[in-house]
């Protein structure tokens, strides 16, 4: 099997330094920076979690911060 070949770079296609610009769909730093961290669910929790956000329509993302707002809110470490 031989390896497929990759595109040259040229430079209509390679930005100069300072003058790149985000393509579509990237975010900026203006719509809030964002840190990712890792949950582990067992198997029932994680088909409850997608089954509410499907009847619901709203996304893991938004329900895990919407339950952690919840629980920092209610302060339950006094």
């Amino acid at each position: 099997m031989s390896k497929p070949k990759a595109a040259s770079l040229t430079g209509s296609v390679i930005a100069t330094k300072g003058a790149a610009t985000p393509s579509a769909g990237i975010k900026t730093q203006d719509e809030g920076e964002r840190i990712a961290v890792t949950v582990r669910l067992t198997p029932p929790d994680y088909r409850r979690l997608k089954m509410h956000g499907l009847e619901n329509r709203i996304s893991n993302q938004d329900i895990i911060v919407a339950a952690l707002n919840t629980y920092l809110s209610n302060d339950v470490n006094k």
